[in-house]
């Protein structure tokens, strides 16, 4: 336990992502006091509305005029002479500001609001100046859509205007002016082709941002970096390495023309890091080296996400404790389905074909051909979730369980066929059932 419990004082704690646990889990419960949260919290000085930052799409986490925050902190032994994150004084009206940022009013401050600053082209944005400072008067906007040094809108009613942007990145830029000075602000605009291709360099230019196969990227990661939320990247045939494992986190398709017999992700690390509930890896096979991995998933780790119509094979295991498992892939909150799982391997305690580590589904699957020795699983571990209509078929371990294990916990195994599973030291054969 704590020797004290633990504060919070003079903070923001704002529009973070919480995808298991609630945001009021602190886990203990510390001291807060005057600090806004995204929800109410007993306290003194404590509050639960919009902080209003100055402009969050370019990570400009300052306080804009009107802030709750503004002047309702504490201040402390040390804020007296201290700076905040920009280096402005800690208190520059009397009193502490919460959170990282103290709020100035300058000559003239300006920032471009972009709605929505990335997306699916044709995007239509709507682009607003916020403006502050001790004059406000008489306002006259320079817009520039994608070149700072060409103007392409200008005028004193000019405070909102908007633009269709086609596939690409794009730098916009606004110029602020009045009597008591000039302000300026970029933002950036991240517009995805609906599909990023994917082909062996040869034929096609390799050119940002891979909207059709004349420019298509030459390996997934760099389609995958133009990509944004509802985007595909799809690859055409061929064996695409990659040295470090591509994480989708975001609502991306990855997937194939042709399908997996012919188009495969071939990793020198594991192959892919899903992280997110709405990521798709699709008709695709995805193949480790075979050198030895330690931690989870050693070819493919499901955090959150789908796999389907896929081969998964070449990993290998190597200890990782109760912390690893699955050569071929470890699934924490996702599905698996219609894919073959073949040819991995594991000296770990877990799974050398499947761990199923959480609440999720591995259905009309073959796992087939993974091994492992000492008294460890050969197909597939499930401490949680379920494995249905799926054919576990010639695994082996040399002690422990060459088919499945079931964690007595809530595992669950429906309309599933285990058979020709190989357990010399038969010491659970091919179904165990473990605490």
């Amino acid at each position: 336990g704590w020797a004290a419990a633990p504060s919070i004082v003079n903070s923001i704690i704002r529009d973070n992502i919480y995808q298991i646990s609630a945001p009021t889990n602190f886990g203990y419960a510390p001291i807060v006091t005057y600090s806004c949260l995204e929800f109410p919290y007993t306290g003194l000085g404590n509050i639960s509305t919009n902080p209003v930052f100055w402009d969050t799409a370019a990570t400009n986490y300052g306080l804009s005029s009107g802030s709750l925050c503004i002047d309702t902190g504490t201040n402390g032994s040390w804020t007296a002479d201290a700076t905040d994150l920009a280096g402005n004084p800690r208190i520059a009206n009397g009193q502490c500001d919460m959170g990282a940022y103290e709020y100035t009013t300058g000559a003239l401050l300006c920032a471009v609001a972009a709605t929505p600053a990335q997306g699916l082209a044709p995007l239509n944005v709507a682009l607003a100046a916020k403006v502050s400072g001790v004059d406000t008067n008489n306002l006259y906007y320079r817009w520039s859509y994608t070149n700072s040094a060409v103007v392409d809108e200008e005028g004193s009613d000019k405070q909102s205007v908007s633009r269709i942007y086609p596939a690409g990145l794009f730098t916009v830029t606004l110029v602020v002016s009045n009597l008591a000075g000039v302000a300026q602000d970029a933002q950036m605009l991240k517009v995805s082709a609906p599909t990023c291709y994917v082909a062996h360099l040869g034929w096609n230019t390799a050119t940002y941002p891979y909207g059709d196969w004349a420019t298509a990227a030459s390996n997934v990661q760099n389609a995958l970096d133009a990509a944004v939320a509802g985007a595909t990247v799809l690859l055409t045939n061929g064996t695409y390495t990659n040295s470090l494992e591509i994480t989708i986190s975001d609502e991306i398709t990855v997937s194939s023309v042709n399908g997996p017999d012919v188009t495969t992700v071939y990793g020198l690390n594991r192959c892919f890091f899903m992280n997110h509930a709405s990521a798709i890896v699709d008709r695709l096979t995805l193949r480790r080296n075979g050198s030895a991995f330690s931690g989870q998933g050693g070819v493919l780790y499901v955090r959150y996400g789908k796999v389907h119509n896929s081969t998964i094979t070449g990993g290998n295991m190597n200890g990782g404790g109760t912390v690893g498992g699955g050569g071929g892939a470890y699934l924490l909150m996702g599905t698996l389905s219609n894919c073959v799982v073949t040819g991995n391997g594991s000296v770990s305690p877990v799974g050398a074909g499947v761990r199923v580590g959480g609440n999720s589904l591995v259905t009309h699957c073959v796992i087939k051909n993974n091994a492992t020795t000492g008294n460890y699983v050969g197909g597939i571990q499930l401490d949680a979730g379920i494995l249905r209509n799926s054919l576990i078929v010639s695994n082996s371990s040399s002690v422990g369980s060459a088919g499945v294990s079931l964690s007595a916990s809530g595992a669950r195994m429906e309309n599933c066929t285990v058979a020709g599973n190989l357990c010399p030291g038969n010491n659970n054969g091919a179904l165990a059932v473990v605490n």
